[in-house]
């Protein structure tokens, strides 16, 4: 059995007398690819934003890599080598590709932003910045695109660049929300075989996702969120056709109890 990257147990999230997340264990392996699915408002992005510190959690813990970092800052989980991707893509946009990418290298840097970089331009280190950010650039295939200003990116190729800054923190573990959003069905194929290589290169992914076909074709383990609560976890198959899951999904059927 591959090595678990990161478990959550128990995690509880309330705003107010709503509660968004509701006592969830979850856990991602060396790789693995972890779909993680549910209706509009199950808790999804909520319990990622518990996971990586940006919200503090009522109740649970998180270990990564056999370190418990419950109460760490995003920017500390992140050192750790725990990457994010946001559903709403949070880029530079007055930067270019190439120098998102160059920036998503700098996890270890500390100080002003302007000053970082600043310090990223600097001739010692130019160039292998430069030569790494263009080996992602093409992976995510933004090959050409790399003097586009990132604001100027259709929501696709902006998915695709946001993807490149996380995997340029050499993340061990990478939390993808929504990454197809926005793409046609041929990029999506190129995402699901992208991430089948990261998977082989030993990555640990888990990836939200609403396009069903992605996360079925993807994900070697589905987990089922509906109301903050785990209702469902196994194979793609199993949960595609677990009645509870698809009771969540379409509601329940007429003349059933």
């Amino acid at each position: 059995m591959s090595e678990i990257l990161l478990s959550a147990k128990g995690v509880v999230k309330e705003y107010g007398g709503l509660v968004a997340v509701n006592n969830v264990d979850f856990h991602v392996a060396q790789g693995e690819i972890v779909g993680l699915v549910g209706p509009h408002g199950a808790g999804k992005t909520t319990l990622y934003d518990c996971i990586t510190g940006m919200t503090p959690m009522n109740a649970g813990e998180v270990t990564f890599c056999d370190e418990k970092i419950t109460t760490m800052k995003p920017h500390e989980v992140a050192r750790r080598g725990l990457a994010r991707a946001f559903q709403l893509t949070r880029v530079f946009g007055g930067l270019t590709v190439l120098e998102n990418v160059i920036m998503g290298q700098q996890k270890f840097l500390v100080g002003n932003l302007w000053n970082t970089i600043r310090s990223l331009f600097r001739e010692s280190r130019r160039s292998e910045s430069i030569e790494v950010a263009m080996k992602l650039i093409e992976q995510v295939k933004l090959s050409g695109r790399e003097h586009a200003q990132a604001g100027s990116l259709p929501i696709g190729e902006r998915k695709r660049l946001e993807l490149a800054i996380a995997l340029a923190t050499k993340p061990k573990l990478s939390l993808l929300d929504e990454p197809t959003a926005g793409m046609n069905p041929t990029e999506t194929n190129d995402v699901i075989v992208m991430l089948n290589r990261l998977k082989a290169d030993g990555l640990g992914i888990s990836v939200v996702e609403h396009d069903m076909r992605m996360i079925m074709t993807a994900s070697d383990r589905v987990v089922v969120l509906n109301l903050g609560r785990k209702i469902a976890e196994g194979k793609p198959q199993e949960i595609s056709n677990n009645p509870v899951v698809i009771e969540a999904y379409l509601g329940k059927k007429t003349g059933t109890t």
